[in-house]
C-alpha cells in the first residue's frame, strides 16, 4: 500500500474520534479498492434520501494509470434483531473514465453492489465493506466483466 493512502485513512481514524456523534444524512470518507490487478484508492460520499435509500459516489484512481467516476442508488436493509447501526445494501449503478496505463482511453458501464456497513455510537464514523461488479459497455479491450472488485469505505458521518 502506498505511503499516501495508508496517511489518508490514518488521519480519518484519529482525528474523527474528537468529532461528536450524531445520526447523519452525509457521509464523506476514503475507499479503497482491490480486484485481480490493483489497489484504488478516492474519495466516497454517501447521502441517506431516507432511512433505507441512499446515493453513493466515489472516484478511483490509481495515480499512475487513469481514473473512473462511480454512482449508485442503494436499498439500506436491516436484519431482525441486530441493532440497526449494522446494515446491508444493494444497489445499482454507473461509471465513467479513463485507464490510458492500461490502454483503454475510455470505459464506461453498468454496476452493482452489495455489502454491510457499521456506524459506530460513540464515534461518527462508519465503515463499508462491500463486493461490487463491473460490466463495461463501452471499453477497448475484450474483458468487459470484472467481477472480482471488493471495497472498503471509512466515511465521517455529517
Amino acid at each position: 500500500m502506498k505511503p499516501t493512502k495508508i496517511i489518508i485513512l490514518l488521519s480519518i481514524i484519529f482525528i474523527s474520534p474528537l468529532l461528536s456523534a450524531e445520526k447523519s444524512k452525509t457521509e464523506f470518507g476514503v475507499r479503497i479498492e482491490m480486484n485481480d490487478n490493483a489497489e484504488y484508492i478516492g474519495p466516497d460520499y454517501k447521502y441517506f434520501f431516507k432511512k433505507n435509500l441512499s446515493g453513493e459516489a466515489f472516484v478511483l484512481t490509481d495515480f499512475d494509470n487513469g481514473i473512473e467516476f462511480y454512482a449508485f442508488a442503494e436499498y439500506i436493509g436491516f436484519i431482525p434483531g441486530v441493532p440497526e447501526n449494522f446494515s446491508y445494501y444493494l444497489g445499482t449503478g454507473a461509471h465513467i473514465g479513463s485507464w490510458k496505463g492500461y490502454k483503454d482511453s475510455l470505459v464506461a458501464g453498468i454496476d452493482g453492489i452489495i455489502g454491510l456497513q457499521y456506524n459506530f455510537d460513540q464515534i461518527p464514523i462508519s465503515i463499508a465493506l462491500d463486493w461490487h461488479p463491473v460490466f463495461n459497455i463501452l471499453t477497448d479491450k475484450e474483458d468487459r466483466f470484472w467481477p472480482l472488485k471488493f471495497g472498503l469505505s471509512v466515511r465521517y458521518c455529517f
